[in-house]
């Protein structure tokens, strides 16, 4: 836990405050203490702070459960977890579904309260004032390489500098292209999504410069592009990387000198726009193969940052899962809080291919499907079952290999030794090498290399 962490226990009752404030101190930790909610909101506005311990009905006007709702809107990054002195299924449920983090009886354990702060706090300073989240819905993350993209967007987000978001689909990059908007001073203006895949460069023209009537057949009246409709806001660019050569060069005139001109048009038009641009391929590798222009690259690429996908940020699965959740609940009027530890365990197994789009759709098809009020393995996708119906003979397998590499002779290199290794796991995993790199706990790259260098 981090010894610069900051807790803030709200609680009328003297001893149950000292004696989590004495555990948590143990520990390292900051602790501000509170025996109101209206106090504690002013230290919040005042303090950063890391994380909210409050007993349900402290402070009785306002409670418990308006200083979560007050908290989740105006301090999206600090958690919350609620206490009561006996315990209440309804009200348990309520505060899961207002957000909680979790919701716990008195007296809790020094054991426990420290389990949870561990969990709950995040592994990095978040300065008051400042969101984990990042202000807009669903940008959520507690990874240290997430906070690191975080810094940079605050940091670039109140200028105009042109950006380029980089990453796997699913990663959440036009969330990310949104949240850099609603923090900029166009927030109040238009954000304009446009997906460069699939369209034709007459298509893509006319959709972002606009045409003149009789411009070409069906062209029936004049019509403003994104440009212009965008204009002082934000238009973003989804996957640039497969626009048509000849409409980079039209683009790259636009973002020089401000200029567009309409499809049939003989007047050019002055526009004041934001680029964010976005892509899930290798833009430097498409301008050495020619298939991207080094001068549009350079020129979207004012700031660059890469969306790590989701399996390399498991530590925001739950807190992922859990928003997904609450949102999917709203949307069909369901009534599910919980999910089996054994469920959860199989989800935070999954390689999530889809990164968070996935996971999104996924939660959303269990909440449709569940006809219970508590998700469990029943309730999974086969793709993400049959990983755990996998697990068990992976893990004893994992024995084995361990034992077999004992049988090799004792004059046996570490190369040699090593080599053995990832070929009995490849062979064990039906050479699915993301399966075989969790096993072997190296990278995906650090295996293709391996496999290279050993010629497996």
């Amino acid at each position: 836990m981090r010894k610069d962490a900051v807790v803030l226990i709200v609680e009328e009752d003297s001893h149950h405050s000292e004696a989590m404030a004495e555990a948590l101190g143990k520990a390292g930790v900051k602790v501000i203490r509170s025996d109101a909610v209206s106090h504690a909101l002013e230290l919040i506005s005042q303090k950063r702070v890391d994380l909210i311990i409050s007993d349900l009905f402290a402070g009785r006007n306002p409670d418990g459960i308006e200083l979560l709702d007050t908290v989740r809107r105006d301090f999206t990054s600090i958690p919350v977890i609620l206490t009561a002195d006996s315990p209440d299924l309804e009200a348990c449920k309520d505060a899961i579904r207002r957000g909680a983090w979790d919701f716990l009886v008195k007296p809790v354990e020094a054991k426990r309260i420290l389990a949870l702060a561990e969990r709950a706090i995040p592994s990095v300073a978040v300065p008051k004032g400042a969101t984990l989240d990042y202000v807009f819905p669903g940008v959520i993350s507690r990874s240290p390489v997430m906070q690191s993209v975080f810094r940079v967007l605050r940091r670039v987000s109140k200028t105009d500098l042109s950006i380029l978001i980089e990453g796997e689909s699913g990663t959440g990059k036009e969330l990310t292209a949104r949240a850099i908007h609603e923090n900029s001073h166009r927030a109040d203006k238009q954000f304009l999504p446009i997906n460069c895949a699939g369209l034709s460069e007459s298509l893509l023209e006319s959709e972002l410069f606009g045409h003149v009537k009789g411009a070409f057949t069906g062209a029936l009246n004049d019509r403003k592009g994104l440009f212009q409709l965008a204009d002082k806001g934000t238009l973003f660019l989804d996957e640039i990387g497969d626009m048509p050569l000849p409409m980079q060069a039209k683009l790259l005139r636009v973002l020089e000198d401000g200029l567009i001109l309409p499809v049939g048009g003989t007047s050019a038009v002055k526009v004041d726009v934001r680029i964010i641009s976005a892509t899930n391929q290798d833009l430097a590798k498409l301008v050495e193969e020619k298939k991207f222009r080094q001068d549009l690259y350079f020129r979207i690429k004012g700031v660059s940052v890469t969306l790590p996908a989701l399996r390399n940020r498991p530590q925001d699965i739950p807190e992922l899962f859990g928003y997904f959740l609450r949102q999917a609940c709203q949307e069909v009027g369901s009534d599910i809080h919980l999910i089996t530890e054994p469920a959860m365990r199989a989800i935070m197994s999954y390689a999530w291919p889809g990164n968070i789009r996935q996971l999104r759709n996924t939660v959303r098809m269990m909440v449709v499907m569940c006809d219970h009020d508590t998700l469990d393995l029943r309730d999974l996708p086969p793709e993400i079952a049959r990983v755990k119906e996998l697990a068990a003979p992976v893990e004893a397998a994992a024995g084995n290999l361990t034992a077999g590499l004992a049988d090799m002779g004792a004059d046996s290199s570490l190369e040699e030794i090593e080599r053995e290794h990832i070929r009995r796991v490849l062979e064990m995993t039906g050479n699915n090498r993301t399966e075989a790199a969790k096993i072997l706990k190296i990278g995906e790259r650090t295996l293709y290399r391996k496999i290279k260098e050993y010629n497996l």
